[in-house]
Formats: C-alpha cells, sequence, structure tokens
C-alpha cells in the first residue's frame, strides 16, 4: 500500500522522484529481507531451544531404567506404561520454564497412550496441552487451534467428550479470526461429523459434505479420512450409492500414502456395496480389507479384528456360513486374550459385531446377552446417540421373540423416538422401516393387525438399491407386510407383494445368495398360497423356505421351526400326516431350547399337534 501511494506521488514529481522511489523500493525490500532473516533465526533459535529441553528431558525420563539407579535390576525392568506415567509426572517441573517444548511432550506423551489404548490418560493429557497453548498462544492463535482439535479427537472417545462441542467452537473461532488453515479446516469438519454423527444428522451431514468438498479443491494429507466420514454420514443416512462415491475416492487418495491406509476403505465400501444387494463385489473388498490389515497390522491386531468379523458377519448374511464361523472363531479366541489394546470399548464393539448374525439365524438368545452388553456400553459414553437407538430397536425384536410384550414396547417406543430426534427431519429409509416393522410385530402379537398394517404403510420404503432396496431390513419388511396381508383375508394382495419382491431379488443379485430374508419371504408367499387353497404351490414355497433354514441357520433355530411347523400344517392337509409328525417333534424341541418363545411360534404349534392327535 505504502509503494502503491510512493509511485502514485512520483508521477506528479518527475524523473528525480521516480529515482527515490526506486532507492525507497530497495530499502523497503533491503529491510523486509533483514527483518525475515531475523524472524527466521528467532525460530531457529526457539526451536533449538525446544529441541535441547525435549531431550534433556528424555535422558531424564529413560535415566530411572538405567543401570546408575541404586537398584539397577529393578530400574531395568520398568516397563513403557512405567516410563511413561513417570514422564508425566515430571513434565511441569522438568520443563517449567519452556512451555512450547511442555506442549510437544504432552502431546508426543498423549500420542503413545493412545497408541497403547489407554485413551482415558491420552485425553487428560490433551487436555493439560490445550490449557497451555491457549495461555501460550492465545485462543485466537492457530497453533492453540491445532492442540485443541487434537484434544477434540481425543476427548470423543472417552466419557468426557461432553467437553468436545466447547473445543470444536474455540478452534472455529481461531480459524475464522486469523488466516485460514485448509489442513485445520478440514482436521475440524471431521471432527464435527465424528462427534455429531450418532447425536444429529442435521449437524453431522453438512460438515461431512463440506470436508469433502474441501478435500476436492485441495489436495490434504487426511483426503482419507475426510472421504470416509463423508461416506459414514452417507450411510447413515441411506445414501449408500452416495457413500459408495466417496469412499472410492478415499481409496483412490489413501493408495497414494500406502495400502495400509486403504483397509477401512475397503471394508466400508463392503457395507454399502452389501446394503446395495451388490452381494458378491462387497465380499471382493472385504476381503482385501483383510488381507491388508493382517499384513500390515498383524492377524491379533484390534483393526484386523474388527475386519475380521465385519467379514464373517458379511459371509453369514451371504449364505457362507462354514468360512463365516471359521472367521468368527478366530476373533472369539483373540478376544480371550488379555491384551491392552482389547479395552472396554472395543470389547463393546466387537460384541455388538458378534451378536449380529445371530438373531439371522435364529438365535436371538445367544444374541441378547450381546446386545445388552453393547447397549450398557452406549448408555454410559453415548446416551443419546443413534447407535443406542438401534440397540434397543434390536433388543425389542428379542423380547417380542420371547413374548415379553411390556419390554418391547418400552425399548422401541424409546428407539423411535431417539432415531426421530437423531434424524431431524431427515429421511432415512432402510433404518426407519426397521424401526416400524419392528413396531409393526408389537401391534400384530396384541392382536391389532390394522394398526400394525398403518405402520408399515406410513413407512418411507426405499425404491431402488443405491438406497436400500434390497437391504435385509427391507426385504423381511416386505415379508411382514405379506403375512398381515394374509391375516386381514387378502392373501392375494400378500402373494402379489411377495410375488415381486422374490422376482426383483432374484434378478438383482445374479447367483449370489442372501438366505434369511428370501426364506422369509418365501414363508409368506406359501402361507398366502394356503390361504388361496393353493396347496402344491404352498408346499413348493415352503420347502424351498426350509431348505435355506436347514443350510444357513443353526440348528436350533426360531425360525427353522416356524418353517417346519407351517409346512407341517399344510402337509396335513394334504394327507402328509408321518412327515408332519417329524417336523413338529423336531420343532418342539427346537423350542425347549429357548426361554420361553412367544406365542406367536407357540400357538401354531400347539394347534398343528391338536390336529394331528384328533
Amino acid at each position: 500500500g505504502v509503494a502503491v501511494a510512493v509511485f502514485v506521488l512520483a508521477l506528479g514529481f518527475g524523473a528525480t522522484a521516480v529515482v527515490i522511489v526506486a532507492l525507497l523500493l530497495g530499502l523497503g525490500a533491503a529491510l523486509w529481507q533483514a527483518r525475515t532473516a531475523r524472524e527466521q533465526a528467532r525460530a531457529a533459535r526457539i526451536e533449538g531451544r525446544k529441541a535441547q529441553a525435549v531431550k534433556r528431558f528424555l535422558l531424564d525420563i529413560f535415566e530411572a531404567n538405567s543401570h546408575m539407579q541404586d537398584d539397577p535390576l529393578k530400574a531395568q525392568q520398568t516397563t513403557a506404561r512405567e516410563l511413561l506415567d513417570i514422564g508425566v509426572q515430571r513434565v511441569e517441573e522438568g520443563l517449567r520454564d519452556e512451555p512450547e517444548a511442555r506442549l510437544e511432550v504432552l502431546e508426543s506423551l498423549a500420542e503413545i497412550y493412545l497408541q497403547i489404548g489407554l485413551r482415558l490418560e491420552a485425553a487428560r493429557l490433551y487436555q493439560m496441552a490445550t490449557d497451555l497453548a491457549r495461555a501460550a498462544y492465545g485462543p485466537q492463535d492457530l497453533r492453540f487451534a491445532r492442540v485443541a482439535l487434537h484434544c477434540a479427537r481425543a476427548l470423543n472417545s472417552t466419557p468426557l467428550r461432553d467437553e468436545v462441542p466447547r473445543l470444536l467452537d474455540e478452534a472455529r473461532l481461531a480459524l475464522d479470526a486469523g488466516r485460514d488453515d485448509p489442513d485445520l479446516r478440514a482436521h475440524l469438519l471431521h471432527d464435527l461429523t465424528t462427534h455429531y454423527r450418532y447425536q444429529s444428522l442435521a449437524k453431522a451431514l453438512p460438515a461431512s459434505e463440506e470436508a469433502a468438498s474441501l478435500v476436492e479443491r485441495i489436495d490434504l494429507e487426511e483426503a482419507p479420512n475426510l472421504y470416509r466420514v463423508a461416506a459414514r454420514m452417507q450411510m447413515i443416512a441411506g445414501h449408500y450409492d452416495r457413500a459408495e462415491q466417496f469412499l472410492r475416492q478415499a481409496i483412490s487418495a489413501a493408495q497414494k500414502q500406502g495400502d495400509a491406509r486403504t483397509v477401512n476403505a475397503h471394508t466400508e465400501l463392503a457395507e454399502a456395496l452389501h446394503h446395495q444387494g451388490r452381494v458378491t463385489e462387497a465380499e471382493a473388498h472385504a476381503r482385501q480389507a483383510l488381507a491388508l490389515s493382517e499384513h500390515h497390522h498383524g492377524p491379533q491386531h484390534r483393526w484386523t479384528l474388527i475386519v475380521r468379523v465385519r467379514l464373517s458377519n458379511l459371509l453369514f448374511e451371504a449364505g457362507r456360513g462354514d468360512e463365516a464361523a471359521a472367521l468368527r472363531d478366530q476373533c472369539e479366541r483373540a478376544l480371550a486374550q488379555d491384551r491392552p489394546e482389547y479395552d472396554a470399548m472395543f470389547r463393546a464393539d466387537m460384541a455388538d459385531y458378534l451378536a449380529r448374525p445371530l438373531s439371522s439365524r435364529g438365535r436371538p438368545d445367544l444374541s441378547e446377552p450381546l446386545e445388552r452388553a453393547d447397549l450398557a456400553d452406549l448408555e454410559q459414553h453415548f446416551p443419546h446417540s443413534s447407535a443406542r437407538a438401534q440397540r434397543e430397536a434390536e433388543l425389542a425384536d428379542i423380547a417380542l421373540g420371547y413374548g415379553r410384550l411390556d419390554d418391547a414396547k418400552s425399548l422401541i417406543d424409546a428407539a423411535i423416538a431417539r432415531w426421530d430426534r437423531f434424524l431431524g427431519g431427515h429421511g432415512t429409509p432402510a433404518v426407519t422401516v426397521h424401526c416400524k416393522s419392528v413396531a409393526a410385530r408389537l401391534h400384530m402379537a396384541n392382536g391389532r393387525l390394522d394398526a400394525a398394517a398403518s405402520c408399515l404403510a406410513g413407512a418411507d420404503w426405499p425404491t431402488r438399491a443405491g438406497v436400500g432396496r434390497f437391504r435385509a431390513a427391507v426385504l423381511k419388511g416386505v415379508a411382514q407386510r405379506a403375512e398381515i396381508e394374509t391375516r386381514l383375508g387378502r392373501p392375494g394382495r400378500a402373494q402379489a407383494l411377495a410375488d415381486a419382491e422374490l422376482a426383483a431379488l432374484h434378478e438383482h443379485l445374479q447367483g449370489a445368495q442372501l438366505p434369511d430374508p428370501t426364506a422369509l419371504l418365501l414363508l409368506a408367499r406359501g402361507n398366502a398360497r394356503r390361504a388361496t387353497e393353493d396347496l402344491r404351490g404352498a408346499e413348493s414355497d415352503l420347502r424351498a423356505a426350509l431348505e435355506l433354514r436347514r443350510m444357513h441357520d443353526d440348528n436350533a433355530s426360531l425360525w427353522l421351526a416356524e418353517v417346519e411347523v407351517a409346512l407341517a400344517s399344510c402337509l396335513m392337509v394334504m394327507d402328509g400326516r408321518d412327515e408332519a409328525r417329524t417336523l413338529l417333534a423336531d420343532a418342539q424341541n427346537i423350542y425347549r431350547q429357548h426361554p420361553g418363545p412367544s406365542p406367536r411360534f407357540l400357538l401354531p404349534l400347539e394347534q398343528a399337534m391338536a390336529e394331528i392327535r384328533s
């Protein structure tokens, strides 16, 4: 500004003035260069002093492990964790006059605590670092914003997460007050999404989309994580095709930084593809993720266990039970070990993953303890989360299966209210259909068929694969609609629903399998055909459903017994009483292994047994 003003004046005073201007500009440049050199020298002195302070501090800490101590044998047996704790105890005193060095050591120690799975200890160190940075640099300095964001990320996985919004607000104010930093801005958007992703779709979704947009404009090191968090929010919102796009971008960005960075993106891409009913593609990406994780992290690493159990669950859903069970067994054997990185939060996550296939394979009795363990963890750490709502919905469905109607009502009412608060007006078809289906089953259990039909009719059903048209929960919901139509005396409508869904599923899967929802649709169509006196058609559907259950369910599956009773009832009308007796005896034996199945299962069995005795 000054140089321009002088130049304008020179135009009015002639050539001599031009020379003066040139001299002034040259002097200005020289002064600027000198000032820059002084600032660089000062920064170098500060960095050198900080490096020396850190070095002295570290040498002092490791003297605790030195042979020069009074008890050298005991000193040499000091564990890494004990050395870390010693460092934390001494950091305040040892670096009292070097705040920048103290800050660097605090962050380094916190990061090491994180790496060995001690999240709460890491979070507390980051809190100390944040307070120090605020005092040393001021609340509008980008260096403070960086430390505050690191602290927020650490706190978000601990019971101290209620402090995260304040830290994120402080970091945003610092970024808005001065020169913007794209890396810090991206970090902020990532942490906003991570914090709110289970609490408010309205807050998390736009932050994740802004982060992805920022990455597309600027090449950032955090690009893989930013694309992944954007994909996660799209999946929660029920847009699996959009999530797929972000995850493919995440893989492309991660490959530039090394194959290890692609593990999570391949795992999540498998999930996005599976929710679209693209089973074969999903399996390929899940296998690739497991191979990469085992290679880069080792077979017992916590990340590898998560990838392995997710592949196992995908294989269970796709009807590959033997391999799925072998992978699950590997995970359970690993979890039996007492490893520091297998902390309570990780074990709760694994309990959730291990529970998921048990209900679909007919063993809600085995699933329930795991689901309740995960719910207890969510109640403690994420009390207002959408994840808690989903666990409550799953447990409500289990309670229905065992006739605990009051328990089911309490759980599903809480789940729907929590889920609606999370959505804030946004639509998420597939998950909403699941909650509505559980509520409809509760109405059916109470004999309110019209209310059940109305509940499902009011759901926002997905209409294409990209938003969950072929997700298992949606297919099961269609089967339930067909069952309701049959019970309401409209078996023709029921058969038309099941016909359309089975045809669409067959065309879409192209040879792959989804045995559980397919068996439910066949059962629903078989019951509808029996109601229209199409006994041969009913028998064909029920035998096909029975074959799927026998091949893919647990031997003591509630759903297997349900199909056996339905087929036995059909066969008795067709003079197949001997086979019917065998089927009913097997179903009765299965029900004895469960803690009190609901009237939904027992009444049809009792009716069939009474008929066969008459």
